[in-house]
Protein backbone atom coordinates (compact mmCIF):
# COMPACT_ATOMS: atom_id res chain seq x y z
CA UNK A 1 0.00 0.00 0.00
CA UNK A 2 1.66 3.68 -0.87
CA UNK A 3 1.80 6.08 1.47
CA UNK A 4 0.61 9.96 0.67
CA UNK A 5 3.91 10.91 0.34
CA UNK A 6 4.72 8.27 -2.56
CA UNK A 7 1.59 8.88 -4.24
CA UNK A 8 2.54 12.87 -3.76
CA UNK A 9 5.97 11.90 -6.02
CA UNK A 10 4.86 8.91 -8.21
CA UNK A 11 2.37 11.39 -9.45
CA UNK A 12 4.78 14.17 -10.51
CA UNK A 13 5.91 11.92 -13.48
CA UNK A 14 2.32 10.79 -15.54
CA UNK A 15 1.71 9.74 -19.08
CA UNK A 16 1.63 13.91 -19.94
CA UNK A 17 4.67 14.94 -18.42
CA UNK A 18 7.12 14.45 -22.13
CA UNK A 19 4.38 17.21 -23.91
CA UNK A 20 5.48 20.47 -22.12
CA UNK A 21 8.99 20.45 -22.16
CA UNK A 22 8.66 18.66 -25.94
CA UNK A 23 6.81 21.54 -27.12
CA UNK A 24 9.27 24.34 -25.44
CA UNK A 25 12.23 22.83 -26.87
CA UNK A 26 11.18 22.53 -30.60
CA UNK A 27 9.99 25.43 -30.29
CA UNK A 28 12.96 27.31 -29.51
CA UNK A 29 14.56 24.59 -31.70
CA UNK A 30 11.89 26.27 -34.82
CA UNK A 31 12.61 29.78 -33.47
CA UNK A 32 16.02 29.21 -34.57
CA UNK A 33 15.12 27.44 -38.14
CA UNK A 34 13.01 30.44 -38.71
CA UNK A 35 15.94 32.53 -38.07
CA UNK A 36 17.29 31.70 -41.77
CA UNK A 37 15.04 33.23 -43.47
CA UNK A 38 15.41 35.84 -45.41
CA UNK A 39 12.27 38.04 -45.74
CA UNK A 40 11.92 40.16 -42.10
CA UNK A 41 8.86 40.37 -43.08
CA UNK A 42 8.10 36.68 -43.64
CA UNK A 43 10.62 36.17 -40.67
CA UNK A 44 9.07 38.00 -38.16
CA UNK A 45 5.17 37.21 -38.85
CA UNK A 46 6.61 33.26 -38.66
CA UNK A 47 7.80 33.68 -35.56
CA UNK A 48 5.02 35.66 -33.74
CA UNK A 49 2.78 32.77 -35.37
CA UNK A 50 4.91 29.90 -33.83
CA UNK A 51 5.39 31.52 -30.61
CA UNK A 52 1.91 32.18 -29.91
CA UNK A 53 0.67 28.47 -31.00
CA UNK A 54 3.54 27.27 -29.34
CA UNK A 55 2.39 28.91 -25.91
CA UNK A 56 -0.98 27.51 -26.54
CA UNK A 57 -0.16 24.31 -27.19
CA UNK A 58 2.50 24.49 -24.04
CA UNK A 59 0.08 25.70 -21.91
CA UNK A 60 -2.72 22.95 -22.89
CA UNK A 61 0.28 20.19 -22.19
CA UNK A 62 0.69 21.51 -18.71
CA UNK A 63 -2.95 21.45 -18.09
CA UNK A 64 -3.15 17.96 -18.91
CA UNK A 65 -0.14 17.03 -16.83
CA UNK A 66 -1.69 19.14 -13.71
CA UNK A 67 -5.12 17.26 -14.37
CA UNK A 68 -3.72 14.03 -14.55
CA UNK A 69 -1.49 14.43 -11.46
CA UNK A 70 -4.16 16.04 -9.76
CA UNK A 71 -6.90 12.97 -10.78
CA UNK A 72 -3.84 10.44 -8.97
CA UNK A 73 -4.06 12.06 -5.89
CA UNK A 74 -7.44 12.93 -5.76
CA UNK A 75 -8.39 9.30 -5.93
CA UNK A 76 -6.03 7.83 -3.51
CA UNK A 77 -6.89 10.63 -1.19
CA UNK A 78 -10.64 9.63 -1.27
CA UNK A 79 -9.82 5.63 -1.28
CA UNK A 80 -7.37 6.48 1.97
CA UNK A 81 -9.42 9.51 3.60
CA UNK A 82 -8.98 8.11 7.66
CA UNK A 83 -5.07 8.03 6.75
CA UNK A 84 -4.81 11.50 5.64
CA UNK A 85 -2.85 14.07 8.57
CA UNK A 86 -4.54 18.01 8.46
CA UNK A 87 -1.40 18.82 6.98
CA UNK A 88 -1.66 16.16 4.09
CA UNK A 89 -5.68 17.43 3.54
CA UNK A 90 -4.26 21.27 3.22
CA UNK A 91 -1.52 19.99 0.59
CA UNK A 92 -4.29 18.54 -1.25
CA UNK A 93 -5.98 21.58 -1.10
CA UNK A 94 -3.42 23.87 -2.68
CA UNK A 95 -2.80 21.27 -5.34
CA UNK A 96 -6.69 22.03 -6.51
CA UNK A 97 -5.56 25.44 -6.91
CA UNK A 98 -2.62 24.81 -8.66
CA UNK A 99 -5.37 22.40 -11.05
CA UNK A 100 -5.97 25.99 -11.50
CA UNK A 101 -3.50 28.52 -11.74
CA UNK A 102 -0.96 26.12 -13.27
CA UNK A 103 -0.96 25.66 -16.63
CA UNK A 104 -1.02 29.87 -16.93
CA UNK A 105 1.77 29.74 -15.24
CA UNK A 106 3.20 27.30 -17.73
CA UNK A 107 2.15 29.10 -20.37
CA UNK A 108 3.19 32.56 -19.28
CA UNK A 109 6.72 30.38 -18.69
CA UNK A 110 6.70 29.36 -22.48
CA UNK A 111 5.89 32.67 -23.63
CA UNK A 112 8.79 33.89 -21.52
CA UNK A 113 10.99 31.37 -23.30
CA UNK A 114 9.94 32.18 -26.59
CA UNK A 115 10.54 35.54 -26.23
CA UNK A 116 13.58 35.30 -24.84
CA UNK A 117 14.80 33.06 -27.17
CA UNK A 118 13.56 35.40 -30.28
CA UNK A 119 14.85 38.92 -28.47
CA UNK A 120 18.77 36.81 -28.31
CA UNK A 121 18.34 35.58 -32.23
CA UNK A 122 17.66 39.04 -32.65
CA UNK A 123 20.65 40.48 -31.24
CA UNK A 124 22.61 37.60 -32.64
CA UNK A 125 21.61 38.76 -36.15
CA UNK A 126 22.30 42.12 -35.48
CA UNK A 127 25.60 41.66 -34.27
CA UNK A 128 26.24 39.39 -37.33
CA UNK A 129 25.09 42.39 -39.66
CA UNK A 130 27.11 45.05 -38.09
CA UNK A 131 30.20 42.81 -38.65
CA UNK A 132 29.53 41.90 -41.97
CA UNK A 133 29.01 45.69 -42.49
CA UNK A 134 32.25 46.46 -40.82
CA UNK A 135 34.16 43.57 -42.85
CA UNK A 136 32.82 45.33 -46.03
CA UNK A 137 34.00 48.70 -45.17
CA UNK A 138 37.82 47.07 -44.71
CA UNK A 139 37.68 45.28 -47.35
CA UNK A 140 36.37 48.83 -49.35
CA UNK A 141 39.24 50.61 -47.60
CA UNK A 142 41.96 47.85 -49.03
Amino acid sequence: MQTFEQIWEFSRTNSWSWGYPTVVICGVLLLMALSCIRSPAWRRSLKVITAIVLTILATEFAGLEIIEKWQLRRNWAAAHREQLTPRQQDALITDGANLTLGPMFSGAQAAFIFLGTGVVLYILRLIALRISASEAEISEMR
